[in-house]
């Protein structure tokens, strides 16, 4: 089969992909996918599979947003891995799956600071807000219903490892698939 083949089976049955790390340029196209999709059928469901190490908080955010702002329904499928950026986007589906062997984490977020003194200060204003923005997500993604919940089981000063199992036992997920059930056709 071609690639081009693969894409347009893909795109008739409205799936994107997030496979690599969150970051502008593997955001972009998906970004841009999903507003296509909408715009020929703002109703039919999307599926977005998510496999991937994490990366940049504010381009997760600007998919997040997007997702939950469009009017159809996404199911996100974790496969492999959802970590970090990664998991915090395979929680925001409407419907949330993940196949039986994928590894979740989550964390505090991390950051490289550079400047005077000023503007390390200044910058910790900025990580407070990230650190509730994640906080206030998985409020709304999780069976955690506050700050001190979802900081004691989630995001602590070390990774938190989740099976697939235990993933959907913090309420990250609604279904394991052990077969793939995607596809409008």
């Amino acid at each position: 089969m071609s690639d081009d083949n693969k894409v347009n089976i893909l795109d008739e049955n409205r799936i994107v992909t997030l496979w690599g790390k969150v970051k502008e340029d593997t955001i972009q196209p998906i970004h841009n996918k999903l507003l296509e999709f909408i715009v020929k059928d703002s109703k039919a469901p999307i599926t977005l599979i998510v496999s991937s190490w994490g990366g940049s908080t504010n381009e997760c955010f600007a998919l997040i947003d997007l997702m939950e702002s469009l009017p159809c329904e996404i199911t996100t499928v974790a496969m492999g891995k959802a970590t970090s950026a990664g998991a915090l986007i395979a929680c925001a589906g409407d419907k949330r799956v993940s196949l039986p062997r994928t590894e979740w984490m989550f964390h505090r977020f991390s950051i490289v600071a550079f400047g005077n003194y000023s503007d390390l200060l200044s910058g910790r204003g900025r990580e407070d807000r990230l650190h509730n923005t994640c906080v206030e997500h998985l409020i709304r993604h999780s069976k955690y219903k506050t700050k001190a919940d979802v900081e004691k089981h989630l995001l602590k000063d070390t990774d938190v490892w989740l099976s697939a199992k235990q993933a959907k036992s913090h309420g990250l997920v609604d279904e394991i698939w052990t077969h793939m059930k995607v596809g409008s056709k």
